[in-house]
């Protein structure tokens, strides 16, 4: 493997995500590969365009998307400024009255009267004590069968000593070469949920098209990637992807009791998206739950998408209000309905709740400056899980505390194709500091013609770490029964 190492020397990283349009209101993290390349056509121009840089750029801009690396970055901080626009200034502005001109009033260093834009400038900080690099990208080889020869490591060296920033120029950065990427890597993954930006065959010949022609280039290939799988037989529970959404603003903070109205909002909304252009469609049977109209609208025996309230619980200071909400994508969704349900999923904006309000849905990328709304906060491994909202069962059992509950219990995990527990605890009070007390929840009803069914708060030991996101019982595809892995319990 060929990868460059990038270390951000004054912790800051200032490039805006380019996907936002002139907006710049996002920062981009992990740095996107065709942005590296970038950097490095402006390096190979530096020294003069020699052949044999060049040369090693072609293999580069051919080799496919590279595996990626990336340490973590806080959230992205959006300021705005007034800057001066040097090229629309006029020094003197003609006096009505006499008709003459006169030179506009000195403040400080800069005439009164010069045009100022609005510009916003994004940013994000790297911890500059962690050991690792803070991005590391690499190409496996240049070709299906061929190896990075010793010259490409000698022209890859001697670029990168010429590169000093990537993005804003505040953002300085040493670069240097390695043969190997750590762990875990971002690879690509037509099936993945980050999108980045790649060099692709002629993008060489495009950037000096571009520089020739004094004008920006057209933005490069977007590449799905997705994290690199566990190597790990450990049973996984039916979902594998989390998309992550913060509530902002809003009337006043959700309680966690309110997570059933939620989540049944945030799934009609996203059925509605359906229903309007460009889809024009009902929603599919992923998304719904239920069959098509040819099946008799049956509910599907198929995993679907599930909606969960993500809370603030399980720290000395948890308040228990939702601090977010996450739609569950199965394991077996893929292809063509996996890019469907991203498209209608990028088309959410808010959340509305009859009579209560509207919260603004942000999504949430790698980094959240909250540890309740990072996927791994909810995917464990773990031995040991506890419900932060209550089991509903799928049959009623006539003790809510007793053998024939725990039972129901052992299959509502059997039904996910995981191991029974080991052992299963009962109870009416919360297991996690910040949950509610599980009578203080609302009954689920699966229709409004059925039965509303009983819940308990549940805690499970497994003989082994399961890999989550976990929920169980009748109302999994709504959030209840949402499970958080209790720390120290991996192993």
């Amino acid at each position: 493997m060929l990868a460059f190492r990038v270390r951000y020397l004054l912790g800051r990283v200032a490039a805006a995500d380019v996907s936002r349009g002139s907006e710049k209101d996002r920062g981009e993290w992990p740095p996107h590969p065709d942005r590296l390349f970038s950097a490095l056509v402006q390096a190979w121009s530096d020294l003069g365009r020699p052949g044999r840089e060049r040369g090693f750029l072609e293999r580069i801009e051919k080799a496919g998307p590279p595996h990626i690396h990336a340490a973590r970055a806080t959230p992205d901080v959006s300021r705005v400024s007034f800057v001066p626009v040097p090229d629309n200034w006029k020094p003197y502005d003609r006096d009505p009255n006499t008709k003459k001109d006169k030179p506009f009033p000195v403040m400080g260093a800069m005439r009164i009267g010069r045009d100022r834009k609005e510009r916003r400038f994004v940013s994000q900080a790297v911890d500059l004590d962690v050991r690792e690099p803070h991005a590391t990208i690499g190409w496996p080889r240049p070709g299906d069968h061929d190896a990075w020869s010793a010259g490409d490591f000698e022209a890859a060296e001697c670029l990168s000593r010429l590169v000093g920033y990537l993005g804003h120029s505040s953002s300085v950065v040493a670069v240097d070469v390695v043969r190997e990427i750590p762990a875990p890597a971002w690879m690509p993954d037509e099936d993945g949920t980050l999108l980045l930006r790649v060099p692709h065959a002629d993008r060489l010949a495009t950037l000096e098209r571009a520089f020739e022609a004094g004008r920006r280039p057209p933005v490069s290939t977007w590449q799905p990637y997705g994290q690199q799988l566990r190597k790990s037989s450990n049973p996984t529970g039916p979902w594998r992807d989390a998309i992550v959404f913060r509530l902002v603003g809003g009337p006043h903070r959700l309680p966690l009791v309110a997570a059933l109205q939620a989540t049944r909002s945030l799934r009609e909304q996203l059925k509605d998206v359906f229903r309007r252009p460009p889809f024009n469609e009902e929603p599919p049977e992923v998304v719904s739950g239920r069959a098509s109209a040819a099946n008799g609208h049956a509910k599907t025996q198929s995993p679907h998408l599930a909606f969960v309230a993500l809370p603030d619980v399980d720290h000395a200071h948890a308040r228990g209000h939702l601090l977010g909400l996450a739609i569950l994508l199965p394991r077996t969704l893929g292809g063509g309905a996996r890019r469907r349900v991203f498209a209608a999923i990028a088309q959410l904006a808010h959340l509305d709740l009859a009579g209560i309000g509207r919260w603004h849905l942000e999504r949430q990328t790698l980094e959240t400056p909250l540890h309740g709304l990072l996927p791994e906060t909810w995917a464990g491994p773990s031995r040991t899980w506890a419900t932060v909202t209550p089991m509903a069962f799928d049959r009623d059992p006539c003790d809510l505390h007793g053998e024939d509950a725990e039972t129901g219990v052992r299959l509502a995990c059997t039904w996910l194709d995981l191991p029974a527990p080991t052992e299963v605890t009962l109870s009416s009070s919360p297991f996690l500091l910040g949950v509610e007390h599980a009578r203080d929840f609302p009954l689920y009803r699966p229709t409004a013609a059925t039965p509303r069914r009983r819940h308990v708060h549940v805690r499970l030991e497994f003989d082994e770490p399961i890999y989550g996101p976990l929920a169980i019982g009748a109302g999994r595809y709504l959030g209840y029964g949402l499970c958080r892995p209790i720390r120290g319990s991996a192993t």
